[in-house]
This record gives structure tokens, sequence and C-alpha cells, in this order.
């Protein structure tokens, strides 16, 4: 179990009935640390892709992140995103799926609680 909570095993495969071990650096697949810049850019533009449109209270609320990391996330793709108002609430899409919708006359903005 200590080898386990160090990082040096991990459960193998079954044989039968019977576990296994294995070492964890043959088992999982190295992994790469992403800069905190880039982080917060793949999340915003994984968060726009598939909840869009929304807005920047909207993205803070799902990332649980602070407003100003979220800020910096959304400019980081800005070039790929289009501002929307819709009545009061301004909406972010990514650029494409806001193209795709006005052409089939399908905007329509909503948040978490309420659509507008």
């Amino acid at each position: 179990m200590r080898a386990e909570i160090e990082g040096l095993l991990c459960s193998g495969v079954m044989q039968g009935k019977e576990a296994t071990w294995a070492l964890l650096s043959e088992r999982v697949p190295a992994t790469t640390v992403i800069p905190l810049d880039e982080a917060l850019k793949r999340l915003a533009q994984k968060y726009f892709r598939s909840h869009s449109p929304a807005s920047l209270e909207d993205f803070t609320w799902w990332s649980g992140l602070p407003k100003m990391q979220c800020k910096k996330a959304i400019e980081g793709i800005a070039s790929e995103l289009e501002e929307v108002s819709v009545e009061v609430l301004q909406c972010i899409y990514i650029a494409m799926t806001l193209r795709l919708l006005i052409t089939q006359k399908q905007c329509i903005c909503f948040r978490r609680t309420m659509s507008i």
C-alpha cells in the first residue's frame, strides 16, 4: 500500500481472480506539465465549444476559478470568439457556432437559471 501512495506501484492486470501489481511508470503514460496560460486557454475552448452561448459569469461559475483567471482564459482565445448582446446579457460564442446559428435564425442566449 505504501508503494501505491508513493506512486511506485498501481493495480495491474487481473489474473483470474487474483489482483496483480505493476510499476506505475510502465502502466500509466507520462504526463506533461502544461503552463497555466495554456491550461486556461484549453479550458475556455472546451467550455465555449460545448456551452455556447455563455457569459463570463457562466464560465466563472462553471469553472470555479476566480473571475480574473476566467477573463485571462477568454482573452487567450479571443480570436476564436465573438460577443453578442441579447437584451442586457453579454454572450460569448465560438465564432463558427455563432455564424451557424445566425444563418439558421436560432440565436437564443441561455443562462444557468433562466432563458432570456
